[in-house]
């Protein structure tokens, strides 16, 4: 065979192969453009517009049950997360998300998570050490921040509230979802960088843009106000700290905590997961659809998992860091399964195969959970306490157990 045939047969191969492509990313746009139509068809029939932000999620999920009975089409499952990244449907979008037909492996009934109230454990020397620290309780540098008279959060028992487990599927959310700067608000900034062995984190304290909060302080109107009438708004702060880059087992530890166990990649700071009696905060306050709230001096965090936060829902993948360096990651394992706190040890982490900085490590890390104490029960390195902006009329917390 001479060269000019050759190249004629190359040249028609290569046509082809181009039309074969081309041919298939129209159907591909076809299916996306049906499955868009099909989905919004559904939206309007059955969830309406005159309808308000919790009706709303209660007829997603039924909505959700009867559009997975039809086995529904990759295109149609794609769509339904982009229109659940709107707002109030976010923790719906998680559900999704997180759910079998995503390729996960829930272990956890939201119908019944423990209680888990008073599981703290106390420092037992000088030195912050401890051989008391274990699975599922919290170890605290002082008890008495879990022993005060019920000043802040919840002032009522919400109906969710069993005698050992809560109902998180029954529980109210702070309506709203705001993208901030609101009206007097200066622009939100976080930003994290490296230098040397260090990792700085540096922010405002409002929430960035892309972070959706609920309306606080909370609105009388709001059902969430008989429960929890949360009267913070959002204040500008200080943020600026530095943790070690590449953090280490500490040989005197685990070390206690104080109010304060780590912050997010969407710099929203995570506190301790007790409310000033010594319950599960998680379980009795009432946050919005992002798990966040507001407390006294203005800075919004969290106390648990990020629901609306991406990687939230992806198989082993950084969702922040521990006042000690080491990283906190999503709750599924790389095959999907979901991680609970029989996993972990008692400081709510593991040893495991994990992407740090861009490169796969084995090495230990937090694991942010659904179940109590949701991120971190004690630090294996040694934490920076002080790192966010104390409480107003708190006691001065000190810097690190070195001091």
């Amino acid at each position: 065979m001479n060269a000019r045939r050759i190249s004629i047969l190359l040249a028609l191969t290569v046509s082809v192969s181009g039309w074969t492509a081309a041919q298939k990313q129209i159907v591909a746009t076809q299916e996306a453009a049906a499955a868009t139509s099909r989905v919004d068809g559904w939206f309007r029939k059955y969830i309406g517009r005159d309808t308000s932000p919790n009706q709303e999620v209660i007829k997603i999920r039924a909505l959700y049950r009867r559009f997975i009975k039809r086995t529904p089409s990759r295109a149609e499952v794609s769509y339904w997360l982009r229109r659940l990244s709107e707002s109030n449907l976010l923790i719906v979008r998680y559900e999704i998300a997180t759910s079998r037909e995503a390729g996960k492996a829930l272990r956890l009934n939201p119908k019944a998570l423990l209680l888990d109230d008073q599981h703290y454990v106390t420092k037992d020397d000088p030195n912050y050490l401890t051989k008391l620290a274990q699975k599922r309780y919290l170890f605290a540098c002082d008890p008495k921040m879990y022993q005060m008279p019920t000043l802040l959060g919840a002032q009522v028992v919400g109906p969710w509230i069993g005698r050992t487990t809560f109902d998180l599927t029954a529980k109210p959310t702070v309506q709203g979802s705001v993208s901030h700067p609101v009206l007097g608000e200066v622009k939100g900034t976080f930003s994290i960088g490296t230098t040397g062995k260090r990792r700085f984190f540096h922010g405002n304290g409002i929430p960035i843009p892309k972070v959706l909060t609920g309306i606080f302080p909370v609105k009388t109107t709001d059902p969430a106000y008989q429960y929890d009438p949360n009267p913070n708004g959002f204040e500008m702060q200080t943020v600026s700290f530095f943790l070690p880059r590449h953090p280490k087992i500490a040989a005197k530890g685990p070390y206690c905590t104080y109010k304060e166990m780590g912050i997010t990649l969407d710099g929203v700071p995570i506190t301790s997961p007790f409310d000033p009696k010594g319950r599960n905060e998680v379980a009795y306050e009432v946050q919005d659809l992002c798990n966040g709230t507001t407390q006294p001096g203005g800075l919004y965090h969290r106390h648990g998992l990020p629901y609306c936060y991406p990687h939230a829902y992806k198989n082993n993948a950084l969702v922040g860091y521990a006042f000690d360096g080491f990283g906190i990651y999503s709750p599924f394992d790389e095959n999907g399964i979901e991680l609970t706190s029989d996993d972990l040890d008692e400081c709510h982490g593991k040893t495991s195969w994990v992407i740090w900085e861009g490169k796969r490590r084995y090495m230990y890390h937090y694991v942010a959970t659904r179940d109590f104490p949701y991120t971190v029960g004690c630090f294996r390195g040694t934490p920076v306490w002080d790192a966010l902006p104390p409480l107003p009329g708190a006691p001065p917390t000190p810097h690190s157990p070195a001091q």
